[in-house]
């Protein structure tokens, strides 16, 4: 076994906030975060950088929410991590047409590989760790990005005496962990099926020897009387504006306060990105509405993001989902595309002969105006004759 010891400081990106943080934008930036640490008010005269022990070693998220609570605003904050491992280090990650394939061993919650869906089979993601020295592993732990869903199936296959040899056969993905009998190798290979898109953005293998002392803290620059709050473990990304740090890295002058216990945050919300009900992490359609999950052909895609037809249009927007249609024409606008719609909606469409019947009873009244003009001029001109005449008569007497 080999000891690392990994120092290492993640400044937390700060922008000038501008104006007032409003109720709707601070309850949506708190709703992504698990965890909360009720700070409170710190004993101090003047503003001084505090650091608050934080007792996970790992998060699935490096970003934290410190709070003001009579301001309602937020203010920047310094990650701080002092890692020591003993455990499987990896000579070497080896993952087929992927760049950046140390992004799932970096120990960062930002970083991922992906391996894109295939519209009418299962993809596989195929990756292969090697280590230095044969490991003695009976677990695989995998962390994926936000609004992802897990994999549907994992084999696992370790080098045994030279001879890849399958630990795990093909079985369901269940979780994120990964249990296995004990298995001395040096190298792993693991393969995964998948329907929708896959982004791992850690991958780690546990064994017996396994271990990890990790000091881990937060820094923030505190006022006095003021009280604050703590967020953490984000289960999805967040974009909240904070207030400037100051230069936080400094050890001059840090007051390191005790430690604060976690507890659920009850402003928490699973990450839902199509607002379906479903979290993402078991949502067969991860960003088309769904509620009720349906998947008629069992592949593992809900229909909602399904194309059963394979005319690149999802069956949720496609107006003729079981017959290819890439155009979508749809003439009588009734929300079926013409090559499926059976009936046409229109009543002029439904009944041939109405056009007709109109253009008759168009052309019959306009006869009938044309007779009766015709009928008034010939009365206008009996009238002015009989006048006529008349007049003749009186001037012969």
């Amino acid at each position: 076994m080999k000891y690392i010891k990994n120092v290492s400081l993640l400044l937390l990106a700060c922008v000038v906030l501008v104006g007032t943080n409003t109720a709707a934008q601070e309850t949506d930036a708190r709703e992504a975060f698990r965890n909360y640490k009720n700070i409170g008010s710190i004993d101090i005269t003047v503003p001084t950088v505090v650091e608050i022990p934080l007792e996970k070693s790992s998060y699935y998220s490096d970003t934290f929410l410190v709070r003001e609570e009579q301001t309602g605003s937020y203010v920047g904050s310094l990650f701080q991590e002092v890692r020591t491992t003993v455990g499987p280090v990896y000579s070497a990650v080896t993952v087929p047409e992927v760049r950046n394939t140390q992004n799932i061993v970096d120990k960062k919650g930002d970083t991922f590989i992906q391996f894109d869906a295939v519209d009418d089979v299962s993809g596989t993601a195929r990756i292969v760790l090697s280590t230095p020295s044969p490991e003695v592993v009976s677990e695989l732990i995998l962390q994926l990005s936000p609004h992802v869903s897990l994999p549907q199936m994992v084999t696992i296959k370790a080098q045994v005496l030279g001879e890849m040899k399958t630990v795990v056969a093909s079985r369901l993905v269940m979780g994120t962990k990964i249990m296995f009998p004990e298995t001395v190798s040096n190298k792993w290979e693991i393969i995964f099926t998948h329907v929708q898109p896959l982004r791992i953005a850690e991958m780690t293998l546990k064994g017996r020897a396994t271990k990890q002392v990790t000091n881990q803290s937060l820094r923030f620059l505190a006022r006095p009387d003021t009280v604050y709050t703590l967020y953490f473990d984000a289960d999805r990304s967040t974009q909240v504006q904070v207030a400037e740090s100051g230069y936080l890295a400094d050890n001059t002058g840090v007051l390191r306060v005790k430690r604060v216990p976690t507890l659920p945050s009850p402003y928490y919300i699973p990450a839902d990105i199509d607002r379906d009900g479903v979290r993402d992490e078991i949502d067969n359609c991860v960003s088309v509405s769904n509620t009720e999950q349906i998947d008629i052909d069992g592949n593992g895609r809900g229909d909602a993001c399904d194309d059963f037809d394979k005319d690149g249009k999802i069956n949720s927007i496609d107006n003729c989902p079981d017959v290819p249609n890439r155009q979508q024409v749809d003439t009588d606008a009734d929300g079926i595309g013409d090559v499926c719609d059976q009936e046409e909606s229109r009543f002029t469409e439904k009944n041939a002969w109405v056009p007709w019947v109109g253009m008759g009873v168009a052309v019959a009244v306009l006869v009938t105006l044309f007779a009766l003009v015709a009928i008034g001029t010939r009365k206008e001109d009996e009238v002015a004759l009989e006048e006529g005449e008349e007049s003749d008569g009186k001037v012969e007497m």
